[in-house]
């Protein structure tokens, strides 16, 4: 019911069924929690999705995939890309597409998530000289046409990274080492 009225629109809804579960005595667990703040993204409330992950946290629920995209999408959508970049960087989402090489995968990522976790990269690759930064897009394999590639693409036009397709591989973006060094140095 919860994912219904997220899907409907209806955020303050499935925030009131979240909590009439607590009222009734049961305790919502982390489908219930990713259901919410899905709702709460859907309804541009970043402040709440939030909030609902600070609730899971307190209450000993750990947030899964679903739960973080979601409230990284909120805070991404909204403006609030500090906030976003925060949420991103205390997630195993971050671990585990960047390892703190030159070389992110964004594979199974939505565009907010993905354009979060490209800023948190990039702004913690270290400096190798001679040595491009690399972004794994994809293709699209699993839709009709590939969204991540051309959405970083924009942003990265807008932000003034200069940023090539791989000619060997059209679902790779290469940043050159010194485009990457002016970047940071602003």
């Amino acid at each position: 019911a919860i994912s219904a009225c997220g899907k409907d629109g209806q955020w303050e809804r499935a925030l009131e069924l979240l909590e009439d579960m607590r009222v009734r005595g049961l305790e919502p667990n982390e489908y219930a929690y990713s259901a919410a703040i899905s709702a709460c993204q859907k309804g541009g409330q970043w402040k709440r999705a939030l909030e609902l992950v600070a609730d899971m946290k307190r209450l000993g629920h750990e947030p899964n995939m679903i739960a973080y995209s979601a409230a990284i999408a909120a805070c991404e959508q909204s403006g609030e890309l500090a906030h976003a970049n925060d949420v991103m960087r205390n997630t195993a989402v971050y671990s585990n597409i960047w390892k703190g090489t030159s070389t992110i995968d964004l594979h199974g990522l939505n565009v907010p998530v993905a354009r979060t976790a490209v800023r948190c990269a990039l702004a913690d690759v270290p400096l190798r000289r001679n040595e491009s930064f690399i972004i794994i897009t994809g293709r699209g394999k699993h839709s009709d046409e590939a969204v991540i590639r051309p959405a970083l693409l924009e942003m990265f036009d807008y932000e003034r990274l200069a940023c090539k397709q791989d000619p060997l591989n059209p679902g790779r973006l290469r940043i050159a080492a010194a485009a990457l060094e002016k970047y940071k140095a602003r």
